[in-house]
C-alpha cells in the first residue's frame, strides 16, 4: 500500500508480522562501509574484473584506425554501434594511458628530435 511507503521499519514489522532486518553493515556508515568495501574489491580482484563492459570509445577508434577513409555511417554498419554512438566517440581518440589486464599501457608519439635521432642511428648503422 502506498500509505505505508514512509512508515518507520519497525511499525511495518508489527503490523505485518514479518522481520525486517536493518541493513548489516556492522554498524558502520554507508560511507565507511563502502570504503572498505571497494579497498578489498581492489584486493581480490587487482585487475578490474568486476569493472563491467569496456565503452564503445575504443572499437569506433580501432576502426577508423583500420578505415581511414571511413565515414560514420560505415562504421555504424561494421561494427553495429548505435548511430549516436558512433558520433559520440567519432573524434575522440582514447586515453593515452590504459589499465588492461593487470597491464598499464601509455600511448607515447615520440618528438622530431627524437624521431631524427632514431634515423641518424639507423642510417649510421647501414653504412658501417
Amino acid at each position: 500500500n502506498e500509505d505505508y511507503v514512509t512508515f518507520p521499519r519497525d511499525d511495518i514489522a508489527k503490523l505485518s508480522g514479518l522481520t525486517m532486518p536493518v541493513n548489516k553493515r556492522n554498524w558502520r556508515k554507508q560511507e565507511d562501509h563502502l570504503r572498505r568495501a571497494r579497498a578489498v574489491q581492489l584486493v581480490d580482484y587487482p585487475n578490474y574484473e568486476w569493472a563491467g563492459r569496456p565503452t564503445a570509445q575504443a572499437r569506433v577508434y580501432e576502426w577508423r584506425q583500420e578505415h581511414p577513409e571511413g565515414r560514420k555511417a560505415d562504421c555504424h554498419r561494421e561494427t553495429g554501434l548505435d548511430p549516436k554512438t558512433v558520433r559520440k566517440w567519432w573524434d575522440c581518440p582514447p586515453s593515452a594511458v590504459r589499465f588492461e589486464n593487470g597491464h598499464i599501457t601509455v600511448r607515447v608519439s615520440p618528438s622530431q628530435e627524437l624521431s631524427d635521432w632514431l634515423l641518424d642511428a639507423l642510417h649510421d648503422g647501414v653504412q658501417e
